[in-house]
Order: structure tokens, then sequence, then C-alpha cells
């Protein structure tokens, strides 16, 4: 017989779920090196393949049936979930870790079950009581969100990333840095893969800092990408080149009340296809109040270039909202509330293209609400239970997607 290490690394999951409800050896200790956790959470979700509302149920069933035959609009999944956070010191030595591997089981659509993960692991070097370096990498794995693409595929997105950094400490309130970063972003869909994207970035800042949190710097960034799987001739451009300039800031206008923030300018350039290029102001301003000890609000604003990660090659001006707030009812019970807007204009889309075709521009308004509430019964284990709805209006009919699910888990830490 043909050994399924998938398959085993399940049973294994699921055998570690259930020794963790265990006696009381399991107590969490937030001052212990490794905290190792494992949850359960039991989703549904009222439009799996993020499909338009204008589809027949034949049309859906249609293209459902690309990705799980015989498969549901509507499902229910459940995750099983297991990881751990590493922190460990030695003198002048750092090493954090956050490590998770799910596995997400579909009741309806069967051929959607994966395995998905995130690791993340940084070392940290104190050379002297002014320089310090860190060197990590992040990996992690997990099924492409549809609603990008007509046909529906079964897509792995595969994000790694490794950097580094030296920083110079000038006095206790001044620092240096320098960073440079490698991100690979590819797709297990073979016709998907001329999004793949690599992109090296190198990084300058300096920054102030005082005691009191208040804080303002500089930051220059340059980035060049590469699309490893496109061909110039069909796809216009294979490469691109990005700078930004920001100044940063931070103020603590009260105990009870900090802004953080940024503004700067950001310049893209394709070579191949300067129809693509972009410049512009970018900003970003946080508020956050904490209008009571176990209360606290935050809103934020922006204005970005940015793209959606299974379709890298197209960029977008975002421009949005977010609302978030936390109540603490009691040292047991936490309320949480999530609402979020923004308009996503494309570049490159207006005017016309390389042919001289006029073509209209790509816009996205894109509205989330969530509300969550936990219950810890004991110190190390958290009962949760969330919501959320999710609207997407595109000027591209096929694009509209509208959905809510609502999610129920346990979650045990050690």
């Amino acid at each position: 017989m043909v050994p399924d290490p998938a398959g085993a690394f399940r049973l294994l999951l699921r055998c570690c779920l259930v020794c963790a409800t265990g006696p009381a050896w399991a107590v969490a200790d937030r001052t212990d090196w490794f905290q190792p956790f494992v949850s359960n959470t039991f989703t549904y979700d009222s439009n799996v393949f993020r499909l338009p509302s204008s589809l027949t149920a034949a049309e859906a069933n249609a293209l459902i049936d690309n990705v799980s035959k015989g498969g549901s609009k509507a499902d229910f999944v459940n995750r099983i979930s297991a990881g751990a956070k590493v922190n460990w010191y030695s003198g002048p030595h750092r090493v954090n870790m956050n490590l998770g591997v799910d596995d997400n089981i579909f009741v309806r659509n069967t051929a959607l079950q994966n395995l998905s993960t995130l690791n993340e692991a940084s070392w940290i070097w104190d050379v002297s009581r002014a320089w310090s370096t860190q060197a990590g990498a992040e990996y992690q794995q997990y099924l492409n969100a549809f609603g990008n693409y007509v046909i529906p595929r079964k897509d792995m997105l595969t994000n790694m990333a490794y950097f580094g950094k030296v920083k110079y400490q000038f006095s206790p309130d001044l620092r240096a840095g320098i960073g440079v970063r490698w991100d690979e972003i590819s797709h297990s869909v073979r016709n998907r893969r001329q999004n793949d994207v690599q992109e090296l970035s190198e990084t300058v800042e300096l920054v102030y800092q005082n005691a009191t949190r208040n804080s303002a710097g500089i930051e220059y960034r340059h980035g060049a990408g590469f699309y490893p799987q496109r061909n110039p001739a069909k796809f216009s451009f294979d490469q691109y080149e990005v700078n930004s300039l920001k100044f940063v800031g931070g103020y603590m206008f009260s105990v009870k009340t900090r802004f953080d923030g940024y503004v700067g300018y950001l310049a893209q350039t394709f070579a191949q296809a300067p129809w693509f290029d972009y410049s512009g102001c970018i900003w970003r301003m946080g508020v956050e109040w904490l209008p009571t000890d176990k209360t606290s609000v935050k809103i934020s604003g922006w204005q970005n270039l940015e793209a959606y990660q299974d379709v890298a090659s197209s960029y977008f001006v975002g421009n949005g909202v977010k609302l978030l707030s936390k109540w603490e009812a009691s040292r047991k019970v936490e309320v949480a509330g999530e609402f979020s807007w923004e308009s996503r204009n494309y570049v490159g889309g207006g005017g016309a293209n390389s042919s001289g075709t006029p073509v209209s521009r790509r816009v996205d308004d894109f509205f989330a609400a969530q509300a969550g509430f936990t219950y810890r019964p004991v110190d190390y284990v958290d009962i949760f239970l969330t919501y959320r709805y999710e609207k997407r209006k595109v000027n591209r009919v096929f694009f509209n997607y509208e959905y809510d699910g609502i999610a129920l888990g346990v979650a045990l830490r050690f």
C-alpha cells in the first residue's frame, strides 16, 4: 500500500487535539519559551466559490463542477490547527518563531480539502550596545480565495520570504536601519503561473523615538520585481521597479490615545509597458483610543498601491477605512467588531492598451463587517463564535460577489 503523508499528518493533528483536552498539566504559562496550541473551528460559508448572485443555479453548478464534481456553492468547513510560539533567549541571541498548520476539511466540496501552513522564524543578535542584526524567513501555503477568475480552480498559493536587517543605535532615541528582503509568490495551477512573482527589495530608515513612544522618521524603499512565468510578447511585461519615500510618525496624545501613520510618494514603472506606470501620494493614518481600561477603538484610513495576491500583476490604488473595536466585558468574556470599506481603482486599464483599443478601467468597491464573541472559562481555553459578512461590487459583472459565514471554535494553549 502506498503511504499517504497528508492523511497521516491529518491523523496526527486529530490525535493531538484529543490528547490536548487532558488534565491540568496543560495550563498555559506566558513566560514559557515554548508555547504550543491546538484548535478546532467549524465554519459555514454561504458562497465558497465567491460566485456572483446573477448566475442561475445551472450556471453556478457548471462552474463549481470545474473544481469539485457535484459540489455545492455553500459548504461547511472543519479546520483542525496545531502550532507553537517559540521565544528563546541566550545572552545577546534571541530566536522568535510562530509555527502553525491547518487541516481544512470541506464537507460537501471534498476536492477542496487541503493542508495549509503559516510559519515565521527570526534570529536577532545584539552584537553590541549599538549594533544589532536580524535574519529570518517566512513560509505560507493556503487555498487561494476564489473570485478573481472567470473559471474557478483549486489553486494553492505559496508565499516565501527571506529577510535581513542591520540596526545602529546612535543614542537611546535615534536609530538607523538597513534591510533587504526577498519575496516569492507561486501558484499550483499551471495556467495561473503567469502571476507568479519574485521581488528583491532594500529599505533604509532613520527613526527618532523617545521614552514616551513619540516617534518620527523617514524610510526609503526600492524594489525590483520579476514574473518568471510570463512572456513579455504575450503579457506586455515581465518585470517592474518600485521606489517609495515615506515620512513615518507616532504621537501619544494621552495615556489613552495614540496616533500612528505615514505619508509619502510611490512610483512604480514597467519599462516594457509604460501605460501601466503609476506615481502618486501614499498615506496611512490611524488613531487608537482606550475609553476605558477594558475597551479599545481603532480607526484607520489609507491610500496605497496594492494588488490581490493571486493576481499579483494587476495593480490598483486602494482608498479605504477600517474601524476595530474590542470590549472585555469580564475576565472571561470578550466582544470584538470590525467594519472596513475600500475603493480599488485599477492602474493601466483606462484609456487604451498597447494596441490602441479603448479599455474601461476596473473599479472594485469592497465592504466587510465582522463580529466576534470569545469566552475563556480558564486561562488556557478560548471558545469563540464569529460572524462575517463581505461584499464586493465590481464594474465587471462576473467578479461581483457576496457571502456571509459563521464560525464556532475552541482553542487550547499550553
